[in-house]
């Protein structure tokens, strides 16, 4: 509900949840960086980054 009102005072894209993975990477790295990868963040980061990726 308050995100529906945001968007429609601000303007916000139709999409922009669908954009919200990416904006989370930061954050999915910094778990890495600190932590380890098997905290399930390396998963995360690939399933966000997949749809990017050039495959030959």
């Amino acid at each position: 509900m308050f995100f529906d009102l945001y968007a429609e005072l601000t303007g916000l894209d139709r999409d922009w949840r669908a954009r919200m993975p990416i904006l989370q990477l930061r954050q999915h790295l910094a778990v890495i960086a600190q932590f380890d990868p098997d905290w399930g963040a390396a998963g995360l980061v690939r399933a966000t980054l997949a749809p990017f990726r050039r495959r030959p």
